[in-house]
């Protein structure tokens, strides 16, 4: 299996640069050996998606914050990989806000196995090359302070950069509204006066947790972009005077299926919108 690998991949080997040319230490194999293909992001709360990526010797695909003019910064994020093609690969990055631009960088797992052995604030975070605290710039005596190292192919890190396109569920005060409502007197709908939607979008009724956060959802209604009047929203369950509050969501996820999950707040698709700084939310009033 070794021999086969070395021979698919052409030259597997550590390779040093000096520090006033190209950088520095890595895992060096042919062009075309090894690639990653990811697409901007948007609404990304804790994962980003790689699309594609192809490695010849299991490894990390590590995330790093853009610092400074183009410069990988501290790590934000990491994912073991397998040797071959992983296909969209999730990886939790965080803490928020995150920052506009990251790196995503291939290094090749080669010390102990499944633990990344990389730390970004050790090396140089001077630009070499447009790549920056990737590489190791001290020397040979310098890259045995990492043993997980940049896969290098065909002369350039194996390494991409990926913009972290704005939340769109943030909107203008004006632009997305739910007003106070009532629930009707047989308890099995709410009648909600008034709703704008910038986008196709869901409402949705939940109950009021004691931390006035929502809690399980009572019922939901798609609605279309624009101005709504006395929008009836059923419920599917008979409630006494428990507190509910309606939100309105974003349809992000699949278009038509309501993608959100009180327990999951951060990794649900279906977010509330944001107007003003303020969820667009309003309290479901009970009337006996």
């Amino acid at each position: 299996m070794a021999a086969l690998l070395v021979a698919e991949v052409g030259v597997l080997a550590l390779v040093a640069w000096s520090a006033s040319a190209q950088p520095t230490f890595g895992v060096f194999v042919r062009e075309g050996a090894a690639s990653i293909s990811v697409s901007d992001q948007r609404n990304v709360v804790h994962d980003i998606t790689v699309d594609r990526v192809v490695s010849p010797v299991p490894g990390w695909l590590l995330v790093q914050a853009d610092g400074n003019q183009g410069v990988p910064d501290g790590i934000i994020g990491s994912r073991w990989i397998p040797a071959g093609e992983s296909q969209k690969v999730s990886i939790a990055v965080g803490p928020a806000p995150l920052p506009k631009r990251i790196y995503v960088t291939l290094l090749a797992d080669l010390g102990k196995p499944h633990v990344l052995e990389y730390a970004a604030s050790s090396h140089s975070t001077t630009a070499a090359g447009g790549i920056g605290s990737i590489f190791e710039t001290k020397g040979v005596a310098g890259a045995n302070t990492i043993k997980d190292k940049p896969v290098i192919a065909g002369g350039s890190p194996v390494t991409a950069h990926v913009d972290m396109l704005p939340l769109n569920f943030a909107v203008g005060p004006s632009q997305a509204y739910i007003s106070e409502s009532t629930r009707t007197l047989d308890a099995t709908t709410v009648v909600i006066p008034r709703i704008v939607a910038p986008a196709q979008s869901w409402v949705s009724l939940n109950l009021e947790a004691a931390s006035g956060q929502t809690g399980g959802v009572l019922g939901t209604k798609l609605v279309a972009p624009g101005e709504h009047k006395n929008v009836v929203v059923p419920l599917n369950v008979r409630l006494g005077p428990s507190p509910v509050i309606a939100t309105l969501h974003v349809d992000l996820g699949t278009l038509g299926r309501f993608d959100f999950s009180p327990l999951d707040l951060g990794d649900s698709l279906d977010q509330p919108y944001v107007a003003g700084g303020r969820t667009v939310s309003a309290p479901v009033h009970y009337s006996q």
